[in-house]
């Protein structure tokens, strides 16, 4: 896998984890079945910009920080930005 798909792949791997949700949880919240996600985290599928937002807003982070744009969060209050 190229260097930047892994890294997309483990940021939603790790923002998954560090908010504690299971596979489940983020399948009901985003509105994808498992074998998406898992597509989604492995660079399989490209993410369509409506469940981009979906786990932007799951997260609290912005899109940038998910696609590797920036490397802080950009909403929430880690910088204290709204």
């Amino acid at each position: 896998m190229p260097k930047g798909k892994q890294r997309f792949r483990n940021r939603l791997f790790i923002l998954r984890k560090c908010a504690t949700l299971s596979q489940d949880e983020v399948c009901e919240s985003v509105g994808v079945t498992k074998r998406t996600l898992y597509n989604y985290e492995h660079c399989i599928l490209p993410i369509p910009s409506d469940k981009l937002m979906a786990f932007a807003r799951l997260y609290r982070c912005s899109t940038d920080h998910i696609l590797y744009f920036d490397d802080e969060k950009a909403v929430g209050n880690e910088t204290g930005n709204k």
